[in-house]
């Protein structure tokens, strides 16, 4: 044992300068090692701080850009605001205020429903309304009364058009004169042709005069009548 320690002693005192740059070595390798690893934790915690940066950030950029949207849509839900007058029919007539593409069904919804007189079969209740319009929801008497009254002024504007036109077989030289490009020489040849070979048929049968031909009967056909 004791020989043991004898040689170690004489192989530390011959190698004590290896030795002690071996301990500097170790010294050092351990201290980088240390450092090392801090740096590395201390960046790792930067990346994390850097990502929740981020996360918040975008969460924060997300947000903002969600009620910009919801601003922005309801501008324009106020822009499509109209307003509709029902009347009429209906338990409360008024003015009311609906979106756009609201149809008339809904209105009347709005207006608290129809009365008993109300006559929905004038009314088309799929029909989209529009702003500034009027509803008007009639009894059946009503509706028939402005039904009458529509067939009369329909049939008085026909009878009014009809009693303007000029019969070619009837009609005076005077009369036929007020037609266009007709003078007296070719109202006399009408009245004579007329008195030779009878009544016009047809009113296209005037171009069987001479000098009236498609260009002539163009200008006179909507103001004459057989």
């Amino acid at each position: 044992m004791i020989n043991k320690l004898n040689v170690l002693n004489t192989y530390l005192k011959s190698n004590k300068t290896a030795i002690r740059y071996g301990v500097v070595c170790l010294t050092i390798l351990i201290l980088g090692t240390i450092y090392c690893i801090s740096v590395l934790a201390k960046k790792d915690k930067e990346a994390v701080e850097y990502y929740h940066y981020q996360t918040v950030n975008e969460e924060s950029l997300y947000s903002e850009s969600e009620n910009d949207n919801k601003i922005i849509s309801s501008n324009e839900n106020q822009n499509s605001k109209i307003y509709v007058y029902i009347c009429g029919c209906v338990k409360n007539p008024g003015v009311y205020p609906c979106v756009e593409g609201t149809r008339v069904y809904e209105i009347i919804d709005m207006a608290g429903g129809l009365t008993e007189e109300a006559y929905v079969q004038a009314l088309n209740l799929a029909d989209i309304v529009q702003d500034k319009d009027k509803i008007d929801v009639p009894d059946m008497e009503s509706f028939q009364n402005q039904e009458n009254l529509s067939n009369n002024s329909i049939d008085i504007e026909s009878s009014s058009t009809k009693s303007t036109l000029i019969n070619i077989n009837t009609a005076s030289l005077s009369e036929l004169t007020t037609l266009p490009g007709i003078g007296e020489s070719r109202a006399k040849d009408i009245i004579e042709y007329r008195t030779q070979h009878g009544k016009f048929n047809f009113k296209e049968d005037i171009m069987k005069i001479n000098g009236i031909k498609e260009a002539a009967y163009s200008k006179i056909k909507d103001y004459i009548t057989v």
